[in-house]
């Protein structure tokens, strides 16, 4: 569901957006909010025309990082249901069991004396001594493996793998028992592209051909109609993707390691996360 829509704070963005634009564009154009330009009403089906089209530009270009590239375009079935998949898995590995010797912050003093025969007699030396804990430490290894893949209608199995990667770090705790299962697969996270594909044109270049059917019964107002509708679902839908994908890279790969993670000597809170962040190799596929 979209958030409510905050006319304030949308007002803000817009002007700086324009202050910036105004910075490449030619002396003469100046770019205004739409509100504020003499326009007839059929102008507004023309602006949510334009606005979602290159929304939609902007959703393949994101999707293009992820691998969904003019070749996968191409033999992609836009009469079939396509749906983008994220899925991940970790499994966990005893490495070795070590003992680690933490110092104390107590000492023992100690005199010893020396005795002598010669003519300056006995000596003493005085040797300070800390107390050392020997402390139990077990090292793991956990690796993640993670993609993003599309199949058509639901013929998973012939998925088409977009983007893969595998990372691992060393967890260590002071504990026998496995901090995290031996494996794990985490459900899939999927995302609909069928309204999406539907939008596009691959041949000759790809282009957007949303529009608004002013023609329809169902269409009352420019943001009142089946079109402009299902325009915003799919924003809603591909927004709740990004943050679930988001949200499971933070808490299963960062926070959920990071909480377990128990060496003998501590990290600093501040350094622990960036020392599992750049422990994992996400890069490696």
């Amino acid at each position: 569901m979209s958030p409510p829509y905050e006319n304030l704070a949308f007002q803000r963005k817009v002007t700086d957006a324009l202050t910036a634009v105004e910075r490449i564009l030619a002396i003469e154009k100046k770019p205004l909010i739409a509100g504020d330009v003499d326009h007839t009403y059929g102008a507004k089906y023309e602006l949510v025309n334009s606005v979602s089209n290159v929304a939609i530009i902007a959703y393949m270009n994101t999707l293009e990082k992820l691998g969904l590239d003019v070749g996968v375009l191409n033999a992609i079935d836009c009469d079939t249901p396509t749906t983008l998949c994220f899925d991940a898995s970790t499994t966990c590995k005893f490495l070795e069991k070590k003992i680690v010797d933490v110092p104390l912050d107590t000492s023992c003093n100690e005199t010893i004396e020396t005795k002598s025969t010669g003519i300056l007699g006995n000596t003493k030396t005085k040797r300070t001594s800390k107390v050392v804990q020997h402390i139990e430490e077990w090292h793991y290894k956990v690796e993640t493996s993670w993609c993003v893949s599309i199949y058509s209608a639901a013929d998973v199995a012939q998925k088409k793998v977009l983007k893969l990667r595998i990372g691992s770090t060393t967890l260590i705790t002071q504990s026998k028992e496995m901090p995290l299962p031996k494996h794990k697969d985490h459900g899939p996270i999927e995302l609909s592209l069928t309204w999406l594909m539907k939008q596009i044109d691959k041949c000759p270049q790809l282009t957007s051909n949303f529009r608004v059917n002013v023609e329809e019964s169902t269409t009352k107002t420019p943001r009142r109609n089946t079109a402009t509708q299902n325009a915003v679902d799919f924003a809603d839908s591909m927004k709740v993707w990004c943050d679930s994908v988001s949200k499971f890279m933070s808490n299963k790969l960062e926070s959920d390691i990071s909480r377990r993670h128990n060496p003998a000597i501590p990290i600093e809170p501040k350094d622990k996360n960036s020392y599992l962040r750049n422990s994992f190799n996400l890069g490696k596929k």
